[in-house]
């Protein structure tokens, strides 16, 4: 999540300068005016919420990692090890099953019985190997069963949230476009109050999406820890 909700547009003077708006009684500078006001208020809103967003999301790592070092650097260290010398022999019998099926068809029984002698030595050899590690095997199997039922429930969370983070992605170019706008037309002084009354809209609408996300992790941190 990207830190702040405005271009530095507003705030660096791109609508301050000479700018007034027309009030009811008296001609406002833009900084005084309560649109500008709000904008400013609205940006310290979402500097404390992305605060909270991004202790979140270190929390719900720190859950993740807890989750995962139930498993040991060892044990991992050991079955990856074995997998990459039982996968260049699987590679093997799965070419080797394409020439059986060859020399099956050319009913050549020599070369059949020298390919099934092979796949036998290569299977006998995966089999040993794994078995050497079936403890550590068991060991991952049992934390994957455990997870998998997290990741069913945390799946359309995470979903939910990028969604979010789309639409707060497209609010965020809107108001960019608007700030804009209002730059390029800065002596329209009604056209710069409504501008700023848009983008303070627009502004809301994405403190609540932000505030959705946060509901979010904090559920997924909920499920992580149980």
């Amino acid at each position: 999540m990207k830190k702040g909700f405005l271009p530095s547009l507003v705030v660096a003077g791109l609508l301050i300068g000479s700018v007034t708006v027309v009030g009811a009684e008296e001609v406002t500078p833009i900084k005084e005016s309560a649109e500008f006001q709000a904008l400013q208020s609205l940006r310290e809103q979402s500097k404390a919420l992305n605060a909270s967003l991004k202790n979140q999301t270190q929390l719900n790592k720190q859950q993740r990692d807890a989750l995962k070092a139930t498993l040991s650097d060892e044990v991992k260290s050991q079955v990856k090890a074995v997998l990459s010398e039982v996968k260049p022999l699987k590679e093997a019998n799965r070419a080797l099953v394409k020439e059986l099926k060859a020399a099956k068809e050319a009913k050549d029984t020599e070369k059949v019985a020298e390919l099934k002698a092979k796949m036998k030595a290569n299977q006998e050899a995966i089999q040993s190997k794994l078995a050497a590690i079936k403890l550590q095997l068991d060991e991952m199997k049992q934390l994957k069963t455990e997870i998998k039922p997290i990741k069913e429930q945390v799946k359309p969370i995470n979903e939910a949230q990028k969604a979010n983070r789309e639409f707060v992605k497209q609010k965020r170019e809107r108001i960019k476009t608007i700030l804009k706008q209002a730059k390029e037309n800065k002596s329209d002084q009604a056209f710069v109050q409504s501008s700023l009354a848009e983008a303070a809209k627009l502004t809301e609408e994405i403190l609540s999406l932000k505030a959705e996300i946060l509901k979010q992790k904090e559920e997924i941190a909920t499920l992580i820890s149980k």
